[in-house]
């Protein structure tokens, strides 16, 4: 195997701890055919283009082998817990907004804060009018002309006794 062919296949990581590799990927897209080939099956590149069904089936092989290595990575970012309480939230917030009227006038505001964060926000705070979360949910919105006060809260966070 090539020194590209292998560490790929073999389902490498391109951190820096394979930062050769990493520049040998990088130079390989900016390759044309026939270089790639060469880049990709090393010495065997030459005996391989001789042979156009024997080049087919390794290239078959090789797709086939790397399809299986980004649907198991895929697999594991689309299955792990944390990518399903973020999708669970997601879809939380879609059904919210696809229940909307289309011609009422709600308007669904999304506002991206860590647990951890508003509650190291409330607890800094001498009170809590004088709060980050205050300012932006009621100071932002009554204390602005036009502003459009908010009508209901949602918090998809799991609420303890602590943080």
């Amino acid at each position: 195997m090539s020194a590209l062919r292998e560490p790929v296949l073999a389902g490498g990581f391109f951190g820096t701890k394979h930062a050769d590799t990493a520049e040998l990927l990088a130079a390989f897209a900016g390759l044309g055919a026939h270089d790639a080939l060469r880049a990709w099956f090393g010495a065997a590149a030459a005996l391989l283009a001789a042979r156009p069904d024997a080049l087919r089936g390794a290239l078959d092989r090789d797709i086939a082998a790397l399809d299986a290595l980004i649907g198991a990575q895929l697999d594991a970012i689309l299955h792990h817990p944390r990518m399903a309480r973020l999708e669970g939230s997601w879809r939380g917030l879609a059904w919210l907004a696809d229940g909307i009227e289309p011609a009422s006038r709600v308007r669904v505001k999304v506002l991206n804060a860590a647990w951890p964060d508003l509650c190291r926000d409330l607890e800094r705070a001498a009170e809590f009018d004088q709060s980050y979360l205050f300012r932006k949910v009621y100071e932002e919105e009554f204390g602005t002309p036009g502003g459009e006060p908010y009508g209901l809260l949602v918090v998809d966070h799991e609420a303890r006794h602590r943080p």
